[in-house]
């Protein structure tokens, strides 16, 4: 599976506003046709290639002349990281090996260098060499993703299913919804024989796909005012706040799987009078490091509930001023998802209003 863009550096983004400018100065009515926008963007690219190669060289004497010069070894490196960019999405994966060895030997514990040239590595066939990147840099960074990804893929193309499984579990731990790794899961234990596990994977798949996916850390063996009451009797027990929280959310699962014009107001009011705990859990749970693939999956199930209930309402606000009527009470008094609740109040006092930094508003 190509995850190659989810980590992309951003070069092309400055080859498409550079694209832009060369065709955005054409008079009114004079469009560039595709083959006129491929060219220039070809020709940007190989600009800005012709440029990285010749910093690189001017670097490299800056460097001969001067070794201790840090500078000039930490420009080298960009521009080595650049180049191996181009090549890469150019799906040159050999010359991108090469450059990115190149900023590699600059600064051997940079993480987001061996990533890029593991994936340089592995989408070149180069197996071994991917992954003995991939196991550096998972040595180097306990919370990597992409790594333990990488090398389930490869074990599981090897057909050493077990290790696969490891990987993929190891980077499910990070990303427990992450759809492409959930599949290669899958499929190793299907590999492997071992169909009770595989359907266990697929059905979380399928909750993962319509978006109603909510880790089981036991939520169901109490009610939510229970886990409730546990938590504030022990602010630092995430679990039993997070438990409060997926109980809510089984409350509103239903809506989950619905269109923003199913809704009623009703809806609208169960939706927002439920979110206290899951705000409470995205708030409190964001810096505990041991909660965070569960914060993930949380936060990102509370950010659809919050855009079925804010699409709703947008809807309303057009229909009722099309109409040239007040919009209903009930619709004016919705409480906004994002509403610090009692339980963070009792627990934060004034620091509850405060949102997070990246707390999604409304």
């Amino acid at each position: 599976m190509d995850r190659r863009g989810s980590f992309q550096w951003s070069l092309g983004i400055a080859l498409l506003a550079a694209c832009i400018l060369l065709c955005g100065c054409r008079p009114a009515g004079d469009k560039p046709t595709e083959q006129a926008q491929a060219d220039a963007s070809a020709k940007t690219g190989e600009d800005i290639l012709t440029k990285n190669l010749s910093d690189i060289a001017r670097f490299e004497q800056a460097l001969k002349k001067s070794p201790d010069d840090q500078l000039a070894k930490n420009n080298l490196m960009v521009a080595c990281m650049k180049t191996g960019s181009y090549y890469e999405q150019k799906q040159k994966f050999g010359q991108a090996i090469v450059y990115y060895g190149k900023a590699l030997a600059l600064d051997e514990g940079n993480t987001q260098i061996l990533r890029h040239l593991g994936v340089a590595q592995f989408e070149a066939g180069k197996q071994g060499d991917a992954i003995k990147t991939f196991k550096r840099l998972c040595e180097l960074k306990s919370d990597e993703f992409y790594g333990h990804y990488y090398l389930g893929q490869i074990y599981s193309a090897r057909g050493e299913l077990d290790l696969a499984i490891d990987e993929f579990g190891k980077a499910l731990a990070q990303n427990l919804d992450d759809l492409d790794t959930n599949v290669g899961l899958m499929l190793a234990y299907k590999k492997k024989g071992d169909m009770e596990k595989a359907a266990e994977v697929e059905k979380r798949i399928e909750e993962i796909k319509n978006g109603t996916y909510i880790p089981d850390r036991g939520h169901r063996e109490k009610l939510g005012r229970d886990w409730r009451e546990q938590f504030l009797k022990d602010p630092k027990d995430y679990r039993a706040l997070y438990n409060f929280a997926a109980s809510q959310f089984d409350k509103l699962k239903f809506y989950l799987t619905k269109s923003p014009s199913e809704l009623s107001i009703g809806d609208l009011r169960v939706i927002r009078g439920s979110m206290s705990g899951i705000n409470a859990y995205v708030k409190l749970a964001k810096d505990i490091p041991e909660e965070r693939p569960y914060y993930r999956v949380i936060k990102r199930r509370r950010k659809k509930l919050s855009g079925l209930v804010e699409k709703k309402v947008h809807a309303l606000r057009a229909e009722y001023a099309r109409k040239g009527e007040p919009l209903p009470k009930e619709v004016m008094e919705l409480p906004p998802c994002s509403e610090a609740s009692d339980l963070l109040k009792k627990v934060m006092g004034d620091a509850a209003s405060q949102p997070s930094e990246d707390e999604d508003e409304f």
